[in-house]
């Protein structure tokens, strides 16, 4: 039993190596380039643009003597 657990454990010493080394930031970037995924900063680089014209006049701006009044009350206990 002792030389089965010693090996157990070393198994799992070693998938713990293999596991960390295959999900290392380097290892996940080499795998999205592969897959045809691509960063967020060169995706918004080459995103078509449009110009969307003027577009309509802003709304009239309100008069003071137009605008509700608020009014606020703060009370410190």
């Amino acid at each position: 039993m002792q030389r089965q657990e010693a090996a157990l454990q070393t198994q799992r010493d070693d998938l713990e190596v293999r596991v960390q080394a295959a999900s290392s930031p380097q290892k996940v970037q080499q795998w999205a380039v592969q897959n045809g995924l691509q960063r967020f900063a060169e995706k918004a680089a080459s995103a078509t643009t449009r110009d969307l014209g003027a577009g309509e006049a802003p709304p009239e701006t309100l008069t003071p003597s137009s605008t509700p009044a608020i009014e606020v009350k703060t009370q410190w206990k």
